[in-house]
């Protein structure tokens, strides 16, 4: 398990036991990680690549409006389809990623990169979608409303 800041410095690295049973010498309880990290990125901003998957590993849950997921920002899906990290960081920073043994820091830091590059327009698209879902939210509660009021006035016969 490893956590890099915004900056690239790496604040968590550590070998957890797994829920499965798989383990690795001197390795730390699950619980302990898991709380660990879970303070970690509590109120903060979580950005990596296919989130949903290092968060079910940890049955962590984070909320949306906090996820920088670069599987879907949708600048970088293909016909609504994920890439690979290894391709967005061709494609998107010109760098080669992945080549032999997985090393999660590249990893971390490649979605990093990729997300400070795309950060002023991705945290725009952010704040309109919220706009939007807030806009929705109220329409359909003003909707509620009168449609409450309606009901009111024909059980009262009052039709004002």
């Amino acid at each position: 398990m490893r956590i890099i800041s915004y900056f690239g410095k790496i604040c968590l690295k550590t070998v957890t036991f797994l829920m499965n049973g798989l383990t690795s010498f001197a390795a730390k309880d699950f619980s302990t990680v898991q709380k660990k990290v879970a303070e970690i990125i509590k109120g903060r901003i979580l950005v990596g690549h296919a989130l949903r998957n290092d968060l079910k590993a940890l049955l962590l849950s984070h909320p949306k409006k906090d996820l920088r997921d670069t599987s879907e920002y949708q600048p970088f899906l293909k016909e609504k389809r994920r890439k690979a990290l290894r391709h967005l960081a061709a494609e998107f920073l010109g760098v080669k990623i992945q080549n032999g043994e997985h090393c999660p820091i590249e990893d971390a830091r490649a979605a990093m990169l990729l997300y400070q590059k795309n950060k002023r327009e991705w945290e725009r698209r952010i704040k309109d979608q919220m706009r939007h879902n807030r806009k929705q939210k109220n329409s359909k509660h003003k909707k509620k409303l009168k449609d409450g009021n309606d009901v009111n006035k024909a059980a009262t016969g009052n039709s004002n």
